[in-house]
């Protein structure tokens, strides 16, 4: 099993992750835990996978971004987190995730755009901001995001776009 790149436990009623359920699947490059009752992820929950590039944990029951749990997540590409009923992110929730290419927030519940958490996200491509109560986007708002050619803004409460939020 140490050769499995692709695991899916999706669609299950998986209310935990115990520390280090994954630490033999050195090469494992994608992970999907979506759709079940997870509230919460351990710090060390993803520890040895340094090979993950995609990790899908929407539609469980998250109420902040476990960023603790992402530090071992180096070359991490692709990010969903889609209906969770979220916090606004934290500046440095996404820090430890220096090659995040594809961030999927849709659905979360976000009352403004997680600007701040973004900053550090250089190589963003596509961002998903859709189905939320988000009602503006401020100036300047994915200035560090030079990358990104996707941005879905779809379906938010919007009423206001600075003159600047586009630029970078």
């Amino acid at each position: 099993m140490q050769d499995l790149n692709f695991k899916d436990l999706s669609w299950n009623k998986i209310k935990e992750l115990s520390e280090g359920r994954f630490v033999n699947l050195t090469r494992l490059q994608e992970l999907n835990i979506a759709n079940n009752l997870l509230e919460f992820i351990p710090e060390k929950a993803f520890l040895k996978l340094s090979t993950l590039r995609t990790l899908h944990l929407q539609n469980n029951r998250f109420r902040s971004i476990p960023s603790i749990s992402f530090v071992p997540l180096v070359n991490l590409e692709n990010l969903y987190l889609s209906y969770n009923n979220l916090v606004l992110p934290s500046e440095d929730s996404f820090a430890s995730l220096p090659r995040l290419q594809k961030l999927w927030l849709d659905g979360t519940n976000l009352f403004e755009a997680p600007i701040k958490s973004l900053l550090s996200l250089t190589k963003l491509e596509s961002l998903n901001l859709a189905s939320n109560n988000i009602r503006s986007i401020p100036d300047f708002s994915f200035q560090n995001s030079k990358k990104l050619v996707h941005l879905y803004l779809q379906n938010n409460l919007i009423e206001y776009i600075g003159v600047n939020a586009f630029e970078g």
